[in-house]
C-alpha cells in the first residue's frame, strides 16, 4: 500500500510508472522528470525535421542513443496527448509487428 501512495505523492511520476511499479522504476522516472520537457522538445523537433516515423525509428536516431527506448516512447505518448504528434497510419517493423507512424501536428 505504501508503494501505491508514493506515486500519488509524486504527481510528476503519474503516467510514467505503474501503480505497483518497482522502486527502481520510480527512481528512474524521477531522474527523467527534470529533463522531460527538454526531451519532449527534442523528440518533437526530430519529427518536424525528419517527418513521419515510428517510435522505433525515432528512438534509433543518434540523438537518443543514450536513452532507454521507453524514455523516447513515453515522450511520444505525452506529445500525442498534448496534440503535438498525431497518428499518420501504421506500418510493420522488421519483426512484422504493426507500428503506429507518428507525425508532427
Amino acid at each position: 500500500m505504501s508503494e501505491q501512495l508514493d506515486i500519488f505523492q509524486q504527481p510528476d511520476l503519474c503516467g510514467m510508472v505503474h501503480r505497483r511499479g518497482l522502486s527502481t522504476e520510480r527512481q528512474s522516472a524521477a531522474a527523467i522528470v527534470p529533463h522531460r520537457n527538454a526531451i519532449q522538445a527534442a523528440v518533437l523537433e526530430r519529427f518536424k525535421r525528419f517527418g513521419p516515423m515510428t517510435a522505433e525509428q525515432c528512438e534509433r536516431l543518434s540523438d537518443f542513443i543514450d536513452y532507454a527506448p521507453s524514455t523516447v516512447r513515453k515522450r511520444i505518448s505525452e506529445l500525442q496527448i498534448a496534440g503535438d504528434l498525431v497518428a499518420d497510419g501504421t506500418t510493420k517493423n522488421s519483426r512484422g509487428r504493426p507500428m503506429t507512424v507518428w507525425r508532427a501536428n
